[in-house]
């Protein structure tokens, strides 16, 4: 009887184990996702107040200055933000100190303070005005499209911007994610297992 619980609890373990070895394998990805291929523009406006912006975000061919009153432009890259990936932020923390803010949490992208901040981050734009600049990018980005969207007539959408990089939350794998759960149920098969056989040596 004991030996046939063994071989039954063996086999079905064995049978498990592609299916717990996928369930690690998508938590491992769901901790470190790709990096975006398509990443939407925001909403364009212009800040309330005179004022610098605080975040700057890379988009596909330009990208867009955040404001603390809420407004967002369009702006032309500044190098240190080319070549980096699509999302890459640069945020500037009330201490006047520049770091490197990545799309996703474990995603691709820099982490980490700067040693300069960018020009761009002293750069004053004047209240309710959209500069003709920030309207020739825009242009110039979707000149594809033909159904005449114009971008800056979009109602202003508040900038959220915080000091800390986005969580990005995982798919669940069922009642636990951790690791060393999963494979409990697997080391208490083998060890079963291996004392079945330790009964049949002794036996004369």
């Amino acid at each position: 009887m004991r030996r046939s619980f063994a071989r039954a609890y063996v086999s079905v373990l064995a049978s498990a184990a592609p299916a717990t070895i996928a369930t690690l394998l998508v938590h491992e990805a769901s901790a470190n996702p790709p990096p975006p291929k398509v990443l939407p523009d925001p909403p364009v406006s212009a800040p309330t107040v005179d004022e610098a912006p605080t975040l700057l975000r890379k988009h596909e061919g330009l990208c867009f200055a955040f404001y603390p009153s809420g407004g967002t432009l369009a702006v032309a890259c500044p190098e240190v933000l080319q070549g980096e990936a699509l999302g890459q932020a640069i945020l500037k923390n009330p201490s006047g100190r520049c770091q490197w803010i990545p799309f996703q949490s474990g995603g691709p992208g820099r982490n980490g303070y700067m040693d300069k901040c960018p020009a761009l981050f002293a750069t004053i734009a004047k209240a309710n005005v959209i500069p003709e600049s920030s309207k020739k990018l825009l242009a110039a980005a979707n000149a594809t499209d033909d159904d005449g969207y114009e971008p800056w007539s979009d109602p202003p959408q508040p900038a959220r911007l915080e000091t800390s990089p986005p969580q990005q939350v995982g798919c669940g794998v069922g009642a636990s994610s951790d690791p060393a759960s999963l494979a409990a149920p697997v080391a208490a098969g083998l060890a079963l297992a291996a004392a079945s056989r330790r009964r049949r040596r002794r036996r004369p």
